[in-house]
């Protein structure tokens, strides 16, 4: 579903490997910033980046459940609302799903920016195919998107649970002088 996304969207995929750290707070930086805290739960994942000029995608993969995180960046998609985005990608869904099932989760404290979770679940013949929890935050210079991806079974409560708080953790912030609510700390 990934690729038939990234299909649809347009962007080529080029994969480079990187090691990843832990969530950055410094203030050296200038500009708006994705703060993903590591390590992800549920481990092992190994991860790669993949960026062009018009997005960085960052793609851990779990070796042992073949399950996936995808943390992508779009700088040109700034002012497309979160409503018009989650359609576009509901619609790929429904092409590839006999049935859909949605669960919108609530923010757990009021952020800054505008942000959406939900949980997609794609069912094919009978059997769960895919179920996918999304994260969509619009930032002012990027709109970013991330999605943790169970691979052909139906993930417990208790793991949905843990990425949902995991989610929750994700932030977007800006060190310049455009809102101080924003600024990193």
């Amino acid at each position: 579903m990934f690729q038939t996304i990234m299909k649809t969207l347009g962007f080529p995929v080029i994969v480079i490997s990187f090691v990843t750290g832990c969530m950055s707070t410094s203030n050296d930086y200038e500009g708006e910033a994705l703060m993903q805290p590591q390590p992800l739960p549920e481990g092992p994942w190994r991860a790669k980046q993949d960026q062009n000029e018009h997005v960085r995608t960052t793609i851990w993969h779990n070796p042992d459940t073949g399950d996936r995180l995808v943390t992508t960046i779009m700088p040109l998609l700034t002012k497309i609302s979160i409503e018009k985005f989650k359609r576009r990608d509901l619609s790929v869904a429904r092409g590839a799903c006999e049935q859909m099932t949605e669960r919108l989760f609530e923010a757990s404290t009021p952020i800054p920016y505008e942000e959406e979770t939900w949980l997609l679940e794609c069912d094919s013949a009978g059997q769960r195919k895919l179920t996918v929890l999304h994260k969509l935050l619009e930032g002012e210079d990027a709109v970013y998107w991330l999605k943790r991806i169970w691979k052909e079974k139906t993930p417990s409560e208790d793991s949905v649970n843990i990425w949902v708080k995991y989610f929750q953790q994700v932030r977007v912030c800006d060190n310049t002088a455009r809102n101080v609510k924003r600024h990193c700390n």
